[in-house]
């Protein structure tokens, strides 16, 4: 299983990717994002010494580990527009009308993700900006 700092890498990775996408491809966008997040989450799983198979299990150790309590209803919610946006969307119709753009989805389900991983490993996360 990778490490906590190979996750780390790919989170930042998954961070550059979200920022190169042009908005018109905004379904990849939230995907880049909650790709993001799910890379935050698994370099704390990785920290804790723990592992995770998929997303059932990753959701099922978040809702046991207080580790998890104050991200996953914004992680969950990024899961849920990921698999809008992948498999139920017609070129941005799956997007929320509580998000004016991509950026409002980053500021409010990615930046409190990246508030909680700048605390739980002690790491400086730079916010994310993406093309809208």
């Amino acid at each position: 299983m990778p490490t906590k700092d190979q996750h780390l890498r790919q989170f930042k990775r998954n961070r550059d990717f979200a920022v190169s996408i042009d908005r018109k491809f905004i379904e990849w966008q939230v995907t880049a994002i909650f790709y993001t997040a799910l890379q935050a989450v698994d370099a704390v799983i990785a920290k804790l010494g723990k592992q995770v198979a998929d997303h059932s299990s990753r959701m099922e150790l978040m809702q046991s580990d207080a580790t998890f309590v104050t991200i996953r209803k914004a992680y969950k919610e990024l899961f849920d527009l990921s698999l809008s946006a992948r498999y139920d969307a017609i070129a941005g119709d799956f997007f929320p009308d509580d998000f004016l753009h991509v950026n409002d989805l980053a500021d409010q389900l990615l930046k409190p993700i990246d508030n909680w991983l700048e605390v739980t490993l002690g790491i400086k996360v730079q916010q994310i900006r993406l093309d809208v």
